[in-house]
């Protein structure tokens, strides 16, 4: 509410260029980020920031806060702003100067449009995935019980299957 209330102050009523959009369903979320010149999310308790890469997908510089997973997908300054907590006044001259500046919004945007692909995109999944499968088949870790040093109970033991089966025949 106090981004909302900043928003109306700094802004004229007929200018249209801050919206609170809320949930949205795919289909209108996708129209949104296609629209929007800035996408920003001051989230207090944000895990990953899907949301952000989202965005950063369609080319638009992201404002997001210094909490959670997302230090890790924005980079201040160069593909948006991050923000301290309650800091709605630095929130909102991050906003303004974006909003002013049309080229640097634009470059922030190719900025992040360009990390999304190099880092978070489908072709660098594929190969982390494939660097993982190939570690892992080079270098196969033992069972989980053998590296507990859990011993594995004989047949004959009390326990095991084949001396379960004998004890309900």
């Amino acid at each position: 509410e106090a981004l909302k209330e900043i928003a109306r102050q700094q802004l004229q009523p007929q200018d249209n260029a801050i919206r609170f959009h809320g949930r949205l369903p795919d289909a209108q979320l996708q129209a949104a980020y296609a629209a929007c010149d800035v996408f920003l999310m001051p989230s207090l308790k944000e895990g990953f920031g899907i949301v952000f890469l989202e965005a950063m997908r369609h080319a638009k510089p992201c404002i997001g806060g210094w909490q959670g997973g997302t230090p890790w997908v924005i980079e201040d300054g160069l593909t948006g702003y991050l923000i301290p907590a309650h800091d709605h006044q630095r929130l909102a001259n991050r906003l303004i100067r974006l909003y002013a500046d049309p080229a640097l919004c634009a470059l922030l945007g190719h900025n992040a449009q360009q990390r999304f692909e190099q880092r978070f995109g489908f072709d660098q999944f594929c190969r982390q995935w494939r660097l993982l499968v190939d570690t892992l088949v080079q270098h196969p870790t033992p069972p989980l019980a053998d590296t507990l040093g859990a011993a594995k109970p004989k047949a004959d033991q009390p326990g095991s299957v084949q001396s379960n089966t004998a004890q309900l025949a």
